[in-house]
């Protein structure tokens, strides 16, 4: 006897997100290095290791967090949202993707190599390479990994283009992007490159101070506002590692927080009008010569000095 109910085609349930997976404070750190573009040679030169031992931890890193590449690695970082903006230097502004490199910085994203990507789209390998090279130039990447961090905090491409275990949708607009301008703090970016600190001194000002910029709102705003702060003054991209500490302006109401960042890469120029003087200076001098410099900032650059004697 037929069955007066209507047949229901199967579907089958999307997969679930994988867990986020427990990283170790130095796999943590080593992740976000990665995405923000630092090479494993750098990474060893700051951690003073040697680069086999940088791709050991690499590889292991990988395998910790399920991934088939470094660029996969570091998708998924972004997508479990232990790398945000505050660790990977963006472009200003929204990058522009044109509709035929969609698919390539799709595959890219998810760790594929070159070569792969050109036989999944049935593309020549220069080809590809032209593409890619192109959509890091959009993003101002500096290689494969950071572009798909980039891409992927921008919302340019879907979480499931990285990774089709997790949703079509791009990532949510206020865990991306800059909040607006917060009226109440103001962040200094304590840049170091080795034994000297990042300083500008802006038109009609005698002293030399750290680059700023008003903090926005939310999770990680300050050092969202210190990378921003980087860009915007100085034209230099930066890792914001951590907060140093947070002190009232005793003339004003608005709270003053200094976040310890490591330069990248970038030239220091004088990026706006606000900056008259961009120059990399001794930290030793520094010390010597700001005698009132903030207490918790003089201990760390005093750290600093110290490291590498």
């Amino acid at each position: 006897m037929p069955s007066s109910t209507p047949a229901v085609a199967a579907t089958a349930p999307a997969p679930a997100p994988p867990p986020r997976p427990a990283l170790a404070p130095d796999d943590l750190r080593l992740l976000r290095l990665l995405a923000a573009g630092i090479t494993v040679p750098v990474i060893a030169g700051q951690l003073d290791i040697s680069p086999s031992s940088v791709s050991e931890r690499v590889r292991a890193l990988r395998a910790t967090v399920g991934a088939r590449t470094t660029v996969h690695a570091v998708s998924l970082g972004v997508l479990h949202g232990v790398t945000t903006c505050a660790h990977v230097p963006l472009r200003p502004g929204t990058p522009v993707v044109r509709d035929e490199h969609r698919p390539v910085l799709h595959a890219a994203c998810s760790g594929d190599s070159a070569a792969q990507i050109a036989a999944r789209l049935h593309r020549s390998r220069p080809s590809v390479d032209q593409i890619l090279t192109r959509l890091r130039y959009s993003f101002s990447a500096d290689n494969r990994a950071h572009l798909a961090a980039a891409a992927l905090l921008t919302g340019r491409v879907p979480c499931s283009a990285a990774d089709d275990r997790f949703p079509p949708l791009p990532l949510p607009q206020h865990c991306t992007r800059p909040g607006p301008p917060g009226k109440d703090t103001t962040v200094f970016a304590v840049i170091t490159h080795g034994t000297d600190v990042l300083l500008i001194r802006p038109h009609a000002r005698t002293r030399w101070e750290f680059p700023h910029a008003a903090a926005g709102t939310g999770a990680h705003s300050r050092q969202r506002a210190a990378v921003h702060a980087a860009l915007l003054h100085s034209g230099v991209k930066v890792f914001a590692d951590t907060v140093i500490g947070e002190r009232p302006d005793p003339h004003t109401d608005t709270l003053l927080a200094f976040v310890a960042c490591t330069y990248i890469s970038g030239t220091p120029l004088a990026a706006t009008p606000d900056a008259a003087q961009v120059h990399w200076a001794p930290i030793a001098t520094v010390l010597t010569r700001l005698p009132h410099l903030y207490p918790p900032v003089r201990i760390h650059l005093n750290g600093l000095l110290e490291q590498h004697r």
